[in-house]
């Protein structure tokens, strides 16, 4: 695998976790759709998403920090077995019944939400170099923004969750989906 791992202690219950900077190799769907490095991702074609091809079963932390996300894309988690689609920059979280995401606002930073399936959750307003991760710890799944709780989903899950990164954007604005730094945690 084309990937670097690390142990790290997580900072609640002292759990022992696995690092996992994504590569180019982790990813499928519209990989052809984005640059993607070694814990990068710079979309390269409008309205496509990937996913990662691990799915995880225990406690698990999804983190991005963007270096521009008005692209109207998405990062999050869906249940394993939902309809993942590549050509959709939300991956179709939106229409899932089990997904946990940020919903990434437009060129003008309007539009962001915290979402559970195509229900929105909380309006957040975003900004490029905004650090989110999503985290379940258990079967409670939160959602962050720049260290900060932004809202812990009232619906639980403890089935294998698969993580997602939309890549939406605007070709006349210039407005990207842009992560400059990726990891994932798991135990």
């Amino acid at each position: 695998m084309s990937h670097h791992r690390k142990i790290l202690m997580a900072s609640a219950g002292g759990v022992i976790l696995t690092e996992l900077v994504p590569a180019s190799g982790n990813w499928q769907g519209s990989t052809g759709s984005a640059s993607l490095g070694t814990g990068t991702i710079d979309r390269s074609s409008l309205d496509k998403a990937i996913e990662q091809t691990a799915v995880y079963s225990s406690d698990v932390y999804w983190q991005g920090t963007f270096t521009d996300l008005r692209g109207r894309g998405s990062w999050g988690f869906y249940r394993n077995g939902e309809s993942f689609n590549e050509n959709e920059e939300r991956g179709g979280m939106s229409s899932m019944t089990n997904s946990y995401w940020f919903k990434l606002p437009d060129q003008s930073f309007s539009g962001g939400a915290i979402m559970y399936g195509g229900a929105s959750q909380k309006s957040v307003t975003f900004a490029n170099s905004d650090v989110l991760l999503i985290q379940r710890v258990g079967s409670t799944i939160t959602a962050y923004r720049n260290g900060s709780v932004e809202h812990t989903f009232s619906q639980t899950d403890s089935n294998a969750l698969r993580p997602v990164c939309g890549l939406g954007g605007n070709s006349s604005s210039g407005a990207d989906t842009v992560v400059g730094s990726i990891s994932l945690n798991y135990s």
